[in-house]
């Protein structure tokens, strides 16, 4: 092995360059530009100033770049080659070229010869790719030099070396956390236990590139001491017991890759730990798993959420659209492989992974049990407290990871007494809460709560979401169920829900009549579970022992009945008014008990409104009826009520059968789109698509029905719900498409019978009629049969299941359209 006689680079170990037999003084960037010339060939100007400077602006850099040109010329003269746009140098030898030509020739004497240590060892680096492409060098210059000189690369520990099951729904994730671990030499990848951490973990060193050098992953379960994990680190490497640091780093630096610490959440120090590492290996990568993040300056973090669960709005879609939601794709994959005739059941098995929260370690046990338990049958065993009992099947698991409870107890064990307080007061909570009204719930400032919501989020205990602009905190409902199931709640926590959504509802009733309604309905979902419970412990109240109760219970329905009224949910204000109104006094008779409840929500104009209203609708007289609708139009409108005047405009179509041409009705939809008034849209597309149906121009209808149900949805308004279905089903029937119609008219029945009592509506009315003859109009079993399907679907899930039909139908064929009943 010689050298040239005028100039050798020396990049293995700590850098070298000779002159004429003669030691050059050359660092930092100067010695970063020679190498990469030497072993990249002729750059760009433009691009080795970004390289070299990837943090200055490109006119510094390119000062930059000369002044260091300008210094190698007066060092080396005669070995640069510039022009105006480029550099390059002229033929080097270099060691690292050797020692590739003496590895390709297999020269193991050679090769060990001219290995010194690692790639422009102790040499700082700039970032960005200039970094990247010496981490890449490193590890396949170490690769090379590992052929020819023992011991092997660094063996994986197990279970990475281990068979692992396929890794379903973290593609994204994968490939997030080698993102993380290009540009950050100390990552942290935590999350819920059971969300997959570990098998992560374990897939991304199955991938690890071998040109970035070897992956040694690490499990630190059972290790509270630094002393404990040297040992355990000196075993992985094979080292007869060394669990001395710096002899452990001297044999590591000859492979700098990428070291991951899995389990070392009960790691007493564990941030002295990992300083001590990052010091002992600064060329290695080191990759943290666990719950909750260390806290250390330059910690990188990767947070790994639950798998996502398929909305209630698609849980009646086809099988194989049901399997793209990666929480059903993993259960359904690891239920077939303990039941292969897995029934195709699509609403249970989403039903599952909701209840589940999406967690993969409890989408697993879960699906081990379909060896003897349908999904149906399944989904009903896991209503709490069941949930709770759901265990493993494997063996091989740590203690804390056979059964749920012991599982939410890891998870749990660590957290801070303020912050374990404050995840009590969450559990009470049925859905998620904006920050203002959890300081109402604990009766502290929300400044003092924000470092303990931050301390839930980091141990993954805490769902943040936006909702209308605005942040919610929420608590997992596997955990919910832990806490209500082990812990009670806190004295005086019912009462001060109930305080909570009496308040909360006051505000965001008033918005319904106004130009905010989309944030009040929003905000009013968000309530509705906590506004559930909270009523239902009122009522178990004994007046005599909690007198503050029935009346915060009574001003909470007399905020609300009007919500329920627009829903079309008159029997819930009903049923709530009369479990707050026991004793003789109760009102008997429903019709009054229905105005009291009414009359109690609002002011007497919107009063008289609705009686107006509730008049036209039972009239028999033409007139009277168009009379009554318009002064309860008048008082809408003076009550600023758009929603009001909404319904009487579509009462007053309905019974007096207005009749408008094309241009017209589209103007309108057009112009209720711009004003942002959705109850306003709905009616306006209905009008619309009555109109082309009364045409016999169904396919022009069709595009129109899938925007009239979400607008109707927007507005929680059942009723509309049901409109919009049987639109559907009266498009499908004159397009021909029978069968489809007929599981659409299924749908509206269903969806009818959720809305009762029934508002004493003529268009309504007619359509009760033509549901109440279809049977007798159906021609075949397939008829008969999609009839009958469309009554077993839930109400709630009418309406995913209707936009699944819309599809359909849009990309169905179009036959001819016979003659049928048609319904204004």
């Amino acid at each position: 092995m010689t050298s040239p006689p005028v100039l050798s680079l020396h990049l293995l170990g700590a850098p070298r360059l000779l002159w004429q037999g003669q030691a050059v003084a050359l660092a930092g960037k100067a010695l970063l530009l020679l190498a990469r010339l030497a072993l990249e060939g002729r750059h760009e100007r433009e691009a080795l100033a970004a390289l070299l400077w990837p943090e200055l602006p490109p006119g510094d850099a390119r000062n930059n770049l000369r002044v260091s040109l300008s210094g190698l010329r007066r060092k080396l003269p005669g070995v640069l080659l510039t022009d105006r746009s480029s550099v390059a140098c002229v033929p080097l030898w270099t060691d690292v070229q050797a020692l590739e030509q003496a590895a390709a020739a297999g020269q193991a004497e050679e090769v060990r010869g001219l290995w010194q240590g690692p790639f422009l060892a102790g040499v700082a680096l700039p970032g960005g790719e200039l970094a990247a492409w010496v981490r890449a060098r490193r590890g396949s210059l170490a690769a090379l030099h590992a052929r020819f000189r023992g011991p092997a690369a660094p063996p994986e520990v197990s279970p990475a070396a281990a068979p692992r099951p396929r890794l379903l729904g973290r593609e994204l994730d994968l490939h997030a956390l080698n993102a993380r671990l290009a540009q950050h030499p100390l990552v942290t990848l935590h999350g819920l236990g059971g969300v997959g951490k570990t098998a992560l973990v374990r897939e991304l060193v199955a991938r690890w590139p071998v040109a970035q050098g070897p992956a040694l992953a690490l499990d630190l379960t059972g290790c509270r001491t630094a002393p404990e994990v040297y040992a355990r680190l000196g075993q992985a490497l094979d080292l007869g017991g060394v669990s001395d640091l710096p002899q452990l780093a001297l044999h590591l630096r000859a492979w700098p890759g990428l070291l991951v610490l899995d389990g070392a959440d009960h790691l007493e120090g564990g941030a002295e730990v990992v300083a001590e590492l990052r010091r002992a290996l600064p060329e290695h990568r080191l990759l943290l798993v666990r719950q909750r993040p260390l806290g250390l300056p330059g910690e990188a973090l990767s947070h790994l959420r639950p798998l996502p669960v398929p909305p209630r709005d698609a849980w009646g879609q086809r099988w194989n659209e049901l399997l793209a939601y990666p929480a059903a794709a993993l259960f359904v994959d690891r239920a077939q492989g303990v039941r292969p005739g897995l029934p195709h059941d699509g609403p249970a098995v989403a039903a599952i992974c909701e209840a589940l929260d999406g967690l993969p370690l409890a989408l697993e046990w879960a699906a081990a049990h379909t060896a003897v338990l349908a999904p149906a049958a399944l989904l009903e065993q896991l209503r709490e407290p069941g949930r709770l009992l759901l265990r493993s099947v494997a063996a091989a698991h740590p203690p804390h990871h056979r059964d749920l409870g012991s599982l939410m107890r890891h998870n749990l064990a660590g957290l801070p007494d303020p912050a374990r307080e404050l995840l009590r007061w969450l559990g009470v909570l049925e859905g998620p809460a904006r920050l203002d009204e959890l300081a109402l719930l604990l009766e502290r400032p929300a400044g003092e709560l924000l470092p303990e919501l931050e301390t839930l989020w980091a141990a993954s205990l805490l769902h943040v979401t936006e909702l209308d602009g605005q942040g919610c905190f929420g608590v997992p409902r596997l955990v919910r169920a832990y806490l209500t199931h082990v812990l009670p709640p806190p004295p005086g926590a019912e009462l001060r829900r109930l305080r909570l959504v009496a308040g909360a509802v006051q505000g965001l009733t008033a918005d319904l009549r106004s130009e905010r309604h989309g944030h009040a309905q929003a905000q009013l979902r968000r309530l509705e579970p906590d506004i559930r419970q909270a009523l239902d412990w009122a009522a178990r109240q004994p007046p005599a022992e909690s007198p503050e109760v029935p009346d915060l219970a009574r001003r909470l329905l007399d905020e609300l009945t009007w919500w329920w009224l627009l829903r079309g949910q008159g029997q819930v204000a009903l049923d709530r008014r009369a479990q707050f109104s026991p004793g003789p006094d109760a009102p008997a008779n429903g019709e009054r008990r229905w105005r009291v409840a009414g009359g109690l929500a609002v002011p007497s104009a919107w009063v008289r409104a609705l009686a107006h209203l509730r008049t036209a609708l039972r009239h028999e007289e033409a007139g009277a009826r168009a009379r009554h609708l318009r002064a309860a139009h008048r008082l809408f409108s003076e009550q600023g009520d758009p929603w009001g005047m909404a319904l009487c405009a579509l009462e007053a179509r309905a019974q007096q059968g207005e009749r408008r041409d094309l241009a017209s009705l589209r103007a309108r939809v057009d112009e209720s789109r711009e004003l942002g008034q959705p109850w306003l849209l709905g009616q306006e597309l209905y009008a619309l698509c009555a109109w082309l149906l009364e045409q016999g121009q169904a396919a022009a209808a069709l595009p129109l029905l899938g925007e009239q149900l979400r607008t109707w949805e927007e507005c929680g308004w059942c009723w509309g719900e049901e409109l919009a279905l049987f639109q559907m089903a009266e498009v499908a029937w004159h397009l021909g498409q029978r069968p489809l119609a007929c599981r659409l008219y299924g749908l509206t029945l269903v969806r009818g019978r959720a809305c009762q009592p029934r508002a004493p509506s003529r268009l309504l009315a007619a359509i009760d009629r033509r549901l109440e003859h279809l049977p007798g109009q159906l021609r075949s079993a397939a008829e008969r049969q999609a009839w009958r399907e469309g009554q077993r679907v839930p109400p709630g899930e009418c309406a995913g299941e209707a936009r699944r039909l819309w599809r359909e139908l849009e990309l169905g064929g179009v036959e001819s359209e016979p003659p049928g009943p048609r319904v204004r």
